[in-house]
């Protein structure tokens, strides 16, 4: 999280108020995201070394699946011990849709409402950053969204 944090103050130039908020309220919702014990397994992973507490904290906590943008810091040969495979945001939105558009389409309604977008609008502000393409033109097309 302190990545997170970093990231959200000097990239996005969120203040520490703001990003001590939302570790917070991380927290209070996702209690069971929070992992101990890792540490020591770190030394012994050969993913890229910068994203080693990440892998570390997925192997702890027994996860299926890494999603991250950068695929290259986690190789199939480093992952494949532990039975655990690192996918795209794009393709894991993907699959979650085709396992419950409703759920899917709800939680995306629900997130624009709290920013006072439409799902349309939402889903059109997603496609503009291009990072979820795959994404945008599979819920947009189900939903009859031109993009």
């Amino acid at each position: 999280m302190a990545e997170v944090e970093r990231t959200l103050q000097g990239k996005f130039k969120k203040k520490t108020e703001q990003t001590r908020h939302l570790v917070e309220e991380l927290q209070k919702s996702f209690p069971e995201a929070w992992v101990q014990g890792y540490q020591d397994l770190i030394p012994a992973l050969k993913n890229n070394e910068k994203d080693r507490h990440v892998l570390a904290v997925a192997v702890r906590c027994g996860a299926q699946t890494v999603v991250t943008f950068n695929l290259r810091h986690f190789h199939p040969e480093a992952l494949q011990p532990y039975d655990i495979e690192a996918v795209h945001p794009d393709e894991f939105l993907v699959n979650q849709f085709h396992l419950d558009e409703a759920l899917v389409t709800s939680k995306l309604s629900e997130q624009a409402t709290n920013i006072d977008r439409t799902v349309e609008e939402q889903i059109r502000a997603f496609h503009q950053t291009k990072a979820l393409p795959l994404f945008t033109q599979t819920i947009a097309g189900v939903l009859g969204i031109e993009l």
